[in-house]
């Protein structure tokens, strides 16, 4: 069964190749959705997946490329949006 989850990572989390990072990680995963770096320094995700592969994709987004460093993952479920692939968006 498909979830959808809102990622909001905290952290050195920007210049450090974590969009680049999050889209590798969904594609392993087969997650669809997208990621962006927001104003406030944070990166924001959104995937569309099953149970497990959240699960796994949480697990990587907190430990971050090694150049990262993660002090918070926020997770928060929202109703199932539906998409074709994973992609970097633009940032806000």
């Amino acid at each position: 069964m498909q979830k959808t989850r809102r990622y909001k990572i905290y952290g050195k989390v920007q210049n450090v190749f974590f969009r680049d990072f999050t889209k590798m990680q969904a594609q392993n995963l087969n997650i669809v959705g997208w990621v962006r770096n927001c104003s406030d320094g944070t990166v924001e995700s959104v995937a569309t997946a099953s149970a497990n592969a959240h699960s796994i994709f949480a697990e990587k987004l907190a430990q971050g490329p090694k150049q990262a460093k993660v002090s918070n993952v926020k997770i928060e479920e929202v109703p199932l949006q539906e998409f074709t692939e994973f992609i970097i968006s633009p940032s806000v």
